[in-house]
């Protein structure tokens, strides 16, 4: 039986199966290549949270085979009737190509941009790769597993601290990035908790909920607590009310276990996140105020000064240069840079929107923001055909705590962005396996 939407389609035919409206693939006339592309998104799973080489091999490798599948059944491929999100990814890859060239970074941006935003091209796949049961299954341990192996990591480095001594801890990743990593893995686990699988599983889920969420807590990352924090408020808020109680009673007892233990992880934690409200003596606040008024004070400059700047920006990680020769133009560069004891950055303006406008230009950045409302909108169909799916929920705290984390750090096209991609694309895809088992099931 198949189902179709205006949005998306789900095949229930094990022999072939829809790359979300790429004309119909057929699995068993490429069943080597699609058991080994199976077995890369279980390894890029698993690489999410170890390893930024192995996002690497397994993003080249992932392109490299469905390219095999596409070109031997090729008269099956139509770009026209794909999906609108696959229409967006792919059109968003390829206008980030053009405008790299035509940036003030020319070719060296463009490499820097195909390089970076291959990631793109990546997600189409993994949506179709996801669509089938062992892959996604296989994929979802695998990714478990790389989760608690990181945050093992993690807590062996807190253990080589000398006792009372306050730092940051990481994992794999550097802070940044395992920061919001701890992010998106718990927004994707909080609505699993409450789901429907198993006693056992649940258990299993809040087991590795509340490991990442202690690895997240001597961590120290100040944007993924607010993260995580706004997404529990609008999840027990808008969309499950009924386990607000037992869920503040968990966290309670999982405080106070942890406060007995340790009570630098609880304190710590708490003068991180007050830390977020000072605005007036909190230097890394403080940079980043500066930092964004320079950066919309550099767009307004434009608006008026360099038309090409403003279309198609100063090129993909290639910020420093033009906006360097602003703040020297304008007399700035010596205020900007001792404002907040040379706290702030040059190439960076620690906000993923202003990084687009002013590294990408309006036109890429008109053309993201038509494939995020694709994005939602296929969410939002979804969510009307199955507001109480919990995988549906996961998916769509996953877009919310990057949207959020977004305003502070630069996620935009980064490996984070996979991070949280690609657990969209696995939330997305167990969401569409319940739907249509439900529907099965009343046929």
């Amino acid at each position: 039986m198949t189902r179709k939407s205006n949005h998306y389609k789900i095949s229930c035919n094990d022999t072939s199966i829809s790359l979300e409206g790429i004309g119909v693939l057929q699995r068993d006339s490429s069943k080597k290549t699609m058991a080994v592309l199976g077995w890369c998104m279980s390894g890029l799973a698993l690489s999410l949270g170890v390893s930024k080489a192995g996002v690497g091999i397994f993003t080249i490798l992932t392109l490299l085979l469905m390219l095999v599948v596409i070109v031997q059944q090729r008269a099956n491929v139509s770009f026209y009737n794909t999906s609108s999100v696959n229409k967006a990814l792919i059109s968003l890859f390829f206008v980030g190509v053009f405008c790299s060239l035509l940036s003030d970074g020319g070719v060296n941006s463009a490499k820097d941009f195909v390089s970076k935003g291959s990631m793109l091209l990546l997600l189409p796949v993994c949506l179709f790769c996801l669509e089938d049961r062992k892959t996604r299954t296989n994929a979802f341990y695998f990714f478990i597993f790389g989760s608690v192996i990181a945050c093992i990591y993690s807590l062996y480095l807190r253990s080589l601290m000398e006792s009372g001594e306050i730092e940051r801890i990481a994992s794999f990743w550097d802070l940044g990035r395992w920061g919001e990593f701890l992010c998106y893995a718990l927004a994707m686990f909080l609505p699993l908790l409450f789901g429907n699988a198993s006693l056992k599983v649940r258990l299993l889920y809040g087991s590795v909920f509340f490991l990442l969420l202690f690895t997240l807590l001597i961590s120290g990352m100040r944007g993924a607590l607010l993260g995580i924090s706004l997404v529990l408020a609008v999840y027990f808020s808008l969309l499950n009310r009924r386990y607000l109680p037992y869920f503040i009673v968990f966290s309670v007892f999982f405080g106070v276990v942890t406060y007995l233990w340790n009570p630098s992880v609880i304190e710590n934690s708490i003068t991180s996140f007050v830390s977020i409200f000072d605005l007036q003596n909190n230097l890394s606040n403080l940079a980043r105020f500066s930092m964004w008024s320079h950066g919309i004070e550099y767009f307004l400059h434009n608006l008026s000064n360099d038309w090409r700047l403003i279309l198609f920006g100063s090129g993909f990680e290639n910020l420093i240069g033009p906006f360097s020769a602003y703040l020297e133009s304008t007399n700035q560069m010596e205020s900007y840079m001792n404002s907040v004891n040379t706290t702030v950055s040059l190439s960076d303006l620690h906000n993923a929107f202003f990084n687009v406008l002013n590294r990408m230009g309006v036109i890429y950045l008109l053309v993201m923001s038509v494939g995020l409302y694709a994005v939602c909108r296929a969410l939002w169909s979804r969510y009307i055909a199955t507001p109480n799916s919990a995988w549906l929920h996961s998916a769509m705290l996953i877009i919310m705590s990057f949207l959020v984390i977004g305003v502070f750090y630069s996620n935009e096209l980064n490996y984070q962005t996979l991070m949280a991609a690609f657990m969209c694309c696995l939330a997305i895809r167990f969401s569409d396996a319940e739907a249509s088992s439900k529907e099965n099931q009343h046929v």
